[in-house]
């Protein structure tokens, strides 16, 4: 599995790693929570590495241009869950983000 450029090979075993054991079943509640912790520890670790490298960028562009492509982004992102009635979750688009 190739991930974007931001992970580098212990990122992607950070990750992968606990999601195999959860799949294999034989992590319990009380493991799952400490492993996604630390899997976000170690995306945050490289992410702002990679902003202490690189910095941010600001790209100056009119409010509504910004505005539709957040919103796009989000409602694609945002509009294929599902909750567990079944029921499609309200996109931010449609709640009116």
């Amino acid at each position: 599995m190739k991930l974007p450029g931001v992970l580098g090979a212990r990122g992607r075993t950070a990750i992968l790693a606990p999601l195999a054991a959860l799949a294999a079943g034989c992590m319990t509640q009380d493991k799952v929570v400490p492993a996604i912790n630390e899997v976000n520890q170690v995306f945050r670790n490289q992410y702002e590495s990679i902003l202490a490298q690189k910095g941010t960028r600001v790209f100056a562009l009119p409010r509504g241009r910004t505005f539709a492509g957040v919103r796009a982004a989000t409602s694609t992102a945002f509009s294929n869950r599902s909750q567990p009635s079944g029921r499609s979750s309200t996109s931010l688009m449609s709640a009116g983000f």
